[in-house]
């Protein structure tokens, strides 16, 4: 029963839920690649198509922001992709039974606010340089 409760406690443990190299928690995109390409190989196409578009979705996201984006945005990002896409998973495995997963109001809220936070960094810029040439 000892042996039962340290292999409990061990999962449960941050150690278990981090990147052994780098010691980071994992985002959902990392533990998505893990469980459906765990050799190197991708299960089935689906999952590998997700994988991709939230990727290239996040990429862009951070070329156009100009910064590294944060692992909540990334989960939000990736869990929109999930959810428009044809796979039937519609959780991350590895997140748990019945993990909460955002609703629509509020990917478009998180969509929506990121937008802004994008136009004020730009308005800001703008602004800069009308100074720097009134100046």
């Amino acid at each position: 029963m000892d042996a039962w409760y340290d292999v409990i406690s061990y999962f449960k443990s941050d150690d278990f839920k981090r990147d052994p190299e780098t010691q980071k928690e994992l985002d959902d995109l990392q533990i998505w690649a893990l469980a459906y390409c765990p050799k190197g190989q991708w299960a089935h196409d689906t999952p590998k198509h997700v994988y991709e578009e939230a990727k290239e979705k996040i990429v862009e996201m951070e070329v156009n922001e100009d910064r590294t984006l944060s692992s909540s945005e990334r989960d939000t990002i990736f869990q929109s992709v999930v959810s428009m896409s044809s796979s039937k998973s519609r959780y991350v495995l590895g997140r748990g039974y019945m993990a909460k997963l955002p609703t629509s109001t509020e990917r478009v809220r998180n969509e929506l606010n990121s937008e802004v936070q994008s136009m004020k960094s730009q308005l800001d810029v703008e602004r800069a340089e009308r100074v720097a040439e009134c100046a």
